[in-house]
């Protein structure tokens, strides 16, 4: 997922197969590198990530068609937000409600997928239990403004929990 509230945007790559190596695409295509400051965008080589165990299963093609010798798979919406979990940065908790605000993020789901694919891979659990309950709150917040404003309101503007009763 792209961040969009920062000038510079990164795609962050967990794994390559095939000819290409993690370093050959940080190489061309990471930060500091020409087509980075052109594009502003660079790829972001991830080396330590908690993600769902079965992921693998669920990505989704990206451009499908597109290019002859490259093939972008991208994380289905409930492992996405489940990857940001670990980390639980301010912009990770930003991107989980643009999540929300769009179609079929469902809470229960990704609860599910904690408890079955990923909280075991936590060695203490606890401070990720704690994360998931106040995420999933927060995607209901974000699905509940979304029903009464519309999908565009909900996505351009941050949630204000001070609004929501």
């Amino acid at each position: 997922m792209l961040r969009v509230d920062t000038a510079d945007r990164d795609i962050d790559i967990i794994e390559a197969r095939g000819n290409a190596s993690l370093q050959f695409l940080a190489g061309i295509a990471g930060t500091g590198t020409d087509l980075a400051r052109r594009h502003k965008v660079y790829l972001d080589i991830v080396t330590v990530a908690h993600v769902p165990e079965d992921y693998s299963e669920r990505l989704l093609d990206v451009f499908t068609g597109e290019f002859q010798n490259l093939r972008l798979k991208a994380f289905e919406r409930h492992d996405l937000a489940l990857a940001k979990l670990g980390r639980n940065a301010d912009h990770d908790r930003e991107d989980v409600k643009r999540l929300a605000a769009g179609p079929g993020l469902d809470p229960e789901l990704l609860r599910h997928r904690y408890e079955s694919e990923l909280r075991f891979q936590f060695g203490r659990p606890e401070s990720a239990d704690l994360t998931l309950e106040f995420w999933i709150e927060m995607i209901k917040e974000v699905q509940e403004v979304q029903a009464h404003q519309g999908p565009d309101r909900a996505v351009l503007r941050p949630l204000n929990r001070s609004k929501i009763q």
